[in-house]
């Protein structure tokens, strides 16, 4: 299993190589499903399609609450754009 610090050093070399969208932050890091599933304009049946997909990933904040991070849905967004997997 890697680091977190291998998981950055990662992203930030595909962030420079233009790989990856750079996200400013200027909203709340995790979303709930709700939200996310909103943003994406899609029904929360189909994000959690997503979830089961491997496509997001849910974080547990404690038993049974969970959020998605918002840079997850953003990079699921920009895949989306430039033609990626869905």
């Amino acid at each position: 299993m890697a680091t977190a610090d291998d998981v950055c050093k990662r992203a930030a070399l595909r962030m420079l190589r233009g790989q990856l969208p750079v996200i400013m932050l200027t909203a709340p890091l995790l979303m709930t499903v709700k939200d996310a599933a909103k943003y994406l304009g899609v029904s929360r049946g189909t994000f959690d399609r997503l979830i089961q997909r491997k496509l997001i990933e849910r974080v547990e904040l404690y038993p049974g609450s969970f959020r998605v991070r918002r840079s997850d849905v953003e990079t699921l967004v920009w895949y989306r754009q430039k033609g990626g997997p869905s």
